[in-house]
């Protein structure tokens, strides 16, 4: 099945009764997520996210931040955009820019007191 297909079989029809304006299709790893964008449910998120990993032997961390809308991609997804690649999971991602060992994290905050 693919995302099109659950996008056809969802009832339009409820969308309406909802006040949806949008219907969006996301696969991740075997299922299928129905994204609903309501009316004035545009807002942007601002996320700084830290990857990690190895390149050549060597570590790296790379602070990025993301611009994202969390009701159309998940931050994985914004992560895959940032990159502007065609990887459809951040390790797929990994493996095309050659980072091994590689996940990503939100920073830590600490208190200074």
């Amino acid at each position: 099945m693919e995302e099109t297909d659950v996008a056809k079989n969802f009832e339009l029809s409820r969308l309406r009764k909802i006040n949806c304006t949008h219907l969006r299709v996301k696969k991740y790893k075997e299922s299928y997520y129905l994204f609903l964008l309501y009316q004035g449910s545009e807002s942007m998120y601002r996320e700084t996210v830290i990857i990690e990993g190895l390149v050549d032997g060597m570590r790296f961390s790379k602070p990025i931040l993301l611009s994202y809308n969390p009701q159309q991609e998940t931050i994985e997804e914004a992560i895959i955009n940032f990159y502007n690649s065609q990887a459809r999971t951040f390790d797929e991602l990994a493996v095309q820019r050659g980072w091994g060992e590689c996940y990503w994290t939100f920073p830590s905050y600490s208190k200074v007191v």
